[in-house]
């Protein structure tokens, strides 16, 4: 039996690839406008498409923007983030610190 459990890749496109088709990237061209949208390479976003490779971290405020996707998400299906990270951040007041969540 093969193991079926999605790799860190798969996991970052169910979540990226849904939200940037319902934020419109669709039909001929889509794949190129969002690497357009995001700074990102072509050939990078095809491999992240398809689940085969995570894109650079610093893409990702560009991909949350894009995809209209939560920030804190992204690293966390990336791995940059732990869960527990996420939530201790969410739960830090940031005014305190002086900046919100970036990469």
């Amino acid at each position: 039996m093969t193991d079926a459990t999605p790799t860190r890749a798969q996991r970052f496109r169910n979540v990226v690839v849904p939200a940037a088709e319902r934020a419109g990237y669709t039909g001929h061209g889509a794949k190129a406008r969002f690497a357009r949208d995001t700074g990102m390479t072509e050939s990078s976003v095809n491999r992240m498409w398809h689940g085969i490779a995570l894109p650079d971290a610093r893409f990702y405020a560009d991909i949350a923007e894009a995809a209209h996707l939560d920030l804190g998400v992204l690293l966390v299906e990336g791995g940059v983030l732990t869960p527990e990270s996420l939530q201790s951040l969410s739960e830090t007041d940031r005014s305190q610190v002086g900046s919100g969540l970036t990469p």
